[in-house]
């Protein structure tokens, strides 16, 4: 998947979370029946330091920070290719690690996660939520990525440069990186985007 459509799909997945994450808030204040749902969503927001009636400077400064964490942990995975968006900034580190392997792994994310957890910030919780789902969005890729990779899965390097996951059937799989597929899943996260500024009209 391209940067563009990694940015895309997660700060739609991240303003939908903004969306309920402030109804939610509202409905606490009135004190109306709660769901599950919105307790699990008021309970994350609360470890995001997510508060509404904070001053409007503070609030704007905080929910910019939190998405510039997100979309910057959406990007980090590539940076094991010198043509992505990170990659081209730190070529060496592009160089010295083969694309979709050990950064595009379950390891990284629970070394995040437990990271997060321990310091209990944030903006680092955004990004291991970033990096997460850019692991999540190539896994419905036709290339695939390997999960525990070196432990078990292995890749195919084509010429072309492209890397596909060992075993894996392309047929049964959604979209393919810069094709026609793949601007489908961008433009129904843009549409996710719209619908919900209708919502707030």
């Amino acid at each position: 998947m391209m940067a563009h459509t990694h940015l895309m799909s997660t700060s739609a997945i991240g303003h939908g979370f903004l969306y309920w994450h402030y109804h939610a808030y509202m409905r606490a204040i009135d004190v109306e029946p709660m769901t599950f749902f919105s307790t699990v969503v008021l309970f994350i927001g609360d470890r995001l330091g997510l508060t509404w009636e904070n001053g409007v400077w503070s609030l704007t400064f905080h929910l910019i920070a939190l998405s510039a964490a997100l979309l910057f942990g959406a990007l980090l995975p590539d940076i094991d290719s010198e043509t992505s968006t990170l990659g081209r900034y730190v070529k060496p580190i592009a160089r010295a690690i083969p694309h979709r392997t050990f950064t595009h792994t379950l390891w990284v994310v629970l070394v995040l996660g437990v990271l997060s957890v321990f310091v209990d910030n944030g903006y680092l919780y955004m990004l291991t939520l970033g990096y997460t789902l850019h692991i999540v969005e190539d896994t419905f890729s036709r290339q695939g990525i390997c999960w525990f990779y070196p432990v078990i899965g292995t890749y195919r390097k084509f010429g072309n440069g492209a890397v596909i996951k060992n075993n894996r059937n392309p047929k049964f799989f959604f979209y393919r990186t810069n094709k026609t597929s793949e601007w489908v899943v961008f433009s129904f996260f843009l549409a996710v985007h719209f619908y919900l500024i209708m919502l707030y009209i």
